[in-house]
């Protein structure tokens, strides 16, 4: 079952390429200000009115997060320019 799953998983990160990539960094970007703020995930998403199935979503690859969430998530503290890029610190101005 585990590696069916994993198949799966592998095919839609080829099928969506980057966007897949974004959803995942999402996602861990919840988890690391979960982390940081000492709350449960499903506390900070209730805080920011994002729905655990969204965040699921993002886990999974099957959704990215739209405008309004990751102007949540950025007043959270969250790095948008990581979720959206991969690129962390510096500048963002060669993104």
């Amino acid at each position: 079952m585990r590696e069916a799953r994993e198949i799966e998983m592998a095919g839609k990160q080829r099928a969506n390429g980057d966007l897949y990539v974004a959803s995942g960094r999402a996602y861990a970007e919840v988890v690391r200000l979960a982390e940081l703020k000492g709350m449960s995930i499903c506390a900070l998403c209730r805080r920011m009115w994002i729905p655990r199935s969204t965040l699921y979503g993002w886990l999974e690859g099957a959704s990215n997060p739209n405008c309004t969430q990751l102007a949540k998530l950025h007043a959270e503290g969250a790095d948008v320019i990581f979720i959206l890029t991969g690129k962390t610190g510096g500048t963002y101005g060669n993104v």
